[in-house]
């Protein structure tokens, strides 16, 4: 598979009547001399097929006429995909942050634009209103974040923007949607309450925001023809007619398009298009001052939490389009970054992969398919049920395999019932049960399976042949190893249960008992550690007393590959008060030989330097079980960031400052939600404005817990935290939002995933510590996502790698670029 150089392809710039599309199209001229233009042609058709007529290469490039776009995007290269697909690279959306299709940059084939049927040609009676390119067309999502869409430079920009996302979030296969949360996909959802809630702090934002209510509205509570938002004389009217008249008159004016209206009329008009939304559709949106908006978006470390799903997506379109081996190794790729990112379904594909290119690393296969097994994916278990029926690459185990069918048929694979009735009709390695057999037939034929149906008709007009129930066929010539001999079960491992007296310690132990074989719980004091009657193993389980596990942790596996005696694996648990991610509370896999010698350290017993990171998020750290346990995480927390940040620049880089500014932000701002949540933001504020220095050794905060209790009661917390909060933005430049508990819970969802560029980070670092070529490929992949997010620090690393030429094709000014946006150049930011 070649690749296009995009400085050798036609770049296009489309545009009809945005009202900053000239000063756009000449920051496009600085960047790309041969840039070409097409304006006022109506319809999305017509105009990209004009733009493919402009066009004098195969491939081109298609730039919206609200987008600005980076200088390095032109030096970039992509895939030469077949002539069905059309490459796409996402865009930040400035009124509130979000990345993804809407103003997109696109990387055309010529014959797919000029032949494709998009939703305006779609056929009589359909409802499609969003970009389609038929059902043949496929779309690559490009890694890099190169654009951002401006939408928003006049009222009437602002407002048919959102009314139109508004509309589009609210459909299901071009339908309205009957229940938002039953029906839509939960990033449709997230997209939804972001386009409703956030927005205020941007120009003409609030003018979004009531577009994207009243777009919401539209179609999922008055049932309006959704296709009217492609109508531009409809669209017009509506704005003349109904809109833009209620609130005329005022102090506001756009200098571009002359209007003037009331800001107040305007605000009450968000407030309670808001409020029916609310009421009437159950839709959790939040009503949120400019400043609150704009902390909300600087809490935006990631794309949303389907980062996971895309990267799968773009690991099964190589496969489809990719030729041969380069196709096979660039899904890899993408499927490994899903598995970092969490996605089931791309551990599942990437264990599939490792199969059909080579016997591969099996401990890795088998602990990808185990591990998506437990967190859902049902196409996992049948998998590893053929190879432990099928002994390719294990011994064969049948009973085993039987029991792994059985799990994909409970979530919801009717091959998989069809593969168990198989075996129990035949005795294929397990005792014949007709009964049985049939009754799983019938379940999968009532689901659609042709095969069900033609095995039940047989089954009933000829019983099969007797066998011994015993597999029929010879075992292989060599010794295969068995499941247990290339994965370690964490459920049959020992599991110490570490007390320090935080929150409701005896409750979770005998939670645990239930999920656990050997479980001990040892004295503070470290005597009597690991359990005699615990199985020999090599390594063992640690679990804090404050930390929650999910039952579906100890159905994980662990390739014993990745255990060594100087290495632990760690997963991280969620804050129950923030959100956050943090590898320090959650469970850990200790080597036995390692843990021995930190006996010293418990209870507060903390991984090695040297830790591998689970990807799988199955804890949750209970941080407000009391009063004093919340005043305590809060207090402690922002204690601990101060003293990170008091380290100085020399210890730390200025991206990673900057991430502990807005972590203690949100310390010190989210948990009016969550019981005695307000505690906790006492305590980070506390702390923060207190001007005792933290010790090195620990913190005082019992003695401010004590000090807090006797000064503070209910009563006056809230008004303590406020005046604390007021104080502190005076003083410093920590971002302190005083919210509502469904402003709390929201930006507790935003900012769920800010762990991700430092886990990004620190897996990079483990592959090219390997320090081969295959190290340093997936080092530059896991630093892309990290710099994506905004790290400054993986931004450096890339551009050192692509100055080296490892893992990456070498490109010197690539690398330079890259270095000079690290540090701080070479950033375009266009006149407002």
């Amino acid at each position: 598979m070649g690749m296009l150089a995009l400085e050798d392809l036609s770049v296009v710039f489309i545009s009809y009547d945005e009202p900053r599309c000239e000063h756009n199209w000449r920051d496009l001229l600085r960047k790309c001399r041969w840039a070409k233009r097409v304006h006022g042609v109506t319809g999305f058709d017509e105009a990209h097929k004009a733009a493919a007529r402009l066009s004098t290469t195969k491939h081109f490039i298609t730039v919206d006429g609200d987008t600005i776009v980076e200088p390095w995007l032109f030096q970039a290269t992509v895939p030469a995909l077949d002539g069905n697909v059309l490459i796409a690279w996402r865009s930040r959306n400035a009124i509130n942050g979000l990345v993804y299709g809407n103003g997109s940059v696109k990387c055309w084939p010529r014959r797919l634009a000029l032949e494709m049927r998009t939703h305006e040609r779609s056929a009589a009676g359909s409802t499609a209103v969003d970009f389609g390119l038929g059902p043949a067309r496929k779309r690559f999502f490009a890694e890099e974040i190169p654009a951002t869409t401006y939408p928003n430079a006049t009222p009437f920009q602002a407002f048919r923007t959102g009314f139109r996302e508004g509309v589009r979030l609210c459909l299901v296969d071009g339908e309205p949607a009957v229940r938002l949360a039953g029906d839509l996909n939960p990033w449709q959802v997230h997209y939804l309450r972001v386009w409703c809630s956030i927005g205020a702090d941007a120009a003409n934002g609030l003018w979004a925001l009531l577009g994207a209510r009243l777009g919401c509205a539209f179609t999922a509570l008055e049932v309006d023809d959704p296709r009217l938002i492609n109508d531009y004389h409809w669209f017009l009217g509506y704005w003349d007619d109904h809109i833009a008249p209620r609130f005329s008159g005022g102090d506001c004016r756009c200098p571009l398009s002359g209007y003037v209206w009331d800001r107040g009329r305007l605000e009450a008009a968000v407030a309670t298009a808001g409020e029916r939304l609310r009421q009437e559709l159950g839709l959790p949106i939040v009503d949120l001052t400019a400043e609150q908006s704009h902390g909300f978006k600087k809490s935006f470390a990631s794309t949303p939490a389907e980062s996971g799903s895309r990267y799968d997506l773009l690991g099964n379109l190589h496969q489809r389009v990719g030729a041969g081996p380069a196709g096979a190794e660039e899904a890899g790729h993408c499927y490994r970054m899903g598995s970092i990112l969490g996605s089931m379904n791309a551990m599942n594909n990437l264990a599939r992969l490792n199969q059909s290119v080579s016997a591969g690393d099996l401990g890795d296969t088998l602990e990808l398919l185990l591990n998506a097994t437990a967190l859902g994916n049902p196409f996992a278990p049948s998998a590893l049920a053929d190879m432990l029926r099928d002994g390719d690459h294990l011994r064969a185990a049948p009973e085993q395999a039987l029991h792994y069918y059985s799990v994909a048929a409970k979530l919801g694979h009717s091959e998989a019932l069809v593969s168990a009735a198989e075996m129990l009709a035949s005795g294929d390695g397990v005792p014949r049960d007709l009964d049985a057999a049939r009754d799983l037939y019938r379940e999968a034929a009532a689901a659609g399976d042709r095969r069900a149906k033609n095995a039940l008709h047989r089954l009933t007009k000829k019983p099969p042949r007797e066998t011994s129930g015993t597999m029929a066929s010879a075992g292989p010539c060599i010794e295969l190893p068995t499941l247990a001999d290339s994965v370690l079960f964490i459920k049959d491992l020992q599991v110490v249960f570490l007390t320090s007296g935080a929150g409701d310690g005896d409750e979770r132990w005998r939670a645990l008992t239930g999920c656990c074989r050997h479980l001990s719980r040892p004295p503070t004091d470290g005597t009597e550690l690991l359990d005699s009657g615990a199985p020999e193993s090599s390594c063992v389980i640690v679990v804090r007393d404050d930390c929650v596990i999910d039952p579906r942790f100890f159905d994980l596996a662990i390739d014993r590959g990745r255990l060594a005696d100087t290495r632990a694996i760690v997963w991280p648990a969620r804050d129950a008060i923030t959100g956050l991610l943090s590898y320090e509370f959650g469970p850990q896999c200790w080597p036995r030989a390692l843990i021995e010698r930190q006996l010293h350290l418990l209870p507060n017993i903390a991984a090695p330097d040297a830790a591998d990171l689970g990807t799988e998020c199955l804890a949750v750290h209970a941080s407000a079980d009391s009063p004093r346990q919340a005043f305590h995480s809060g207090f402690s927390a922002a204690r601990r960031i101060l003293r990170a940040l008091r380290a100085g620049p020399s210890q730390q880089s200025p991206d990673r400052q900057r991430r502990r500014m807005l972590e203690l932000g949100l310390w010190c701002s989210i948990g009016v939600d969550c019981a005695h949540g307000l505690w906790s933001i006492y305590g980070a504020r506390l702390a923060c404005a207190s001007g005792s220095e933290p010790t090195a050794d620990g913190d005082d905060s019992e003695h401010h817990w004590h000090e807090a209790r006797r000064s503070r009661d209910a009563r006056d917390l809230q008004a303590a935290i406020v005046r604390l909060g007021h104080a502190i933005r005076q003083t410093s430049a920590i971002d302190v939002m005083d919210l509502s508990a469904a402003a709390s819970t929201l930006l507790k969802e935003i900012s769920r995933q800010s762990h991700l560029p430092e886990c990004s980070e620190q897996m990079a670092k483990i592959a090219i510590s390997r320090g081969d070529e295959a190290g340093h490929r997936k080092a530059a992949q896991l630093y892309r996502v990290a710099a994506g997010f905004g790290g400054t620090q993986a931004l450096r690393a890339l551009g050192r790698l692509y100055q080296q030429g490892l893992g990456v094709v070498e490109d010197e000014r690539r690398g330079a670029y890259l270095l000079s946006v690290a540090a701080g150049d070479g950033i375009t930011v266009p006149v407002q």
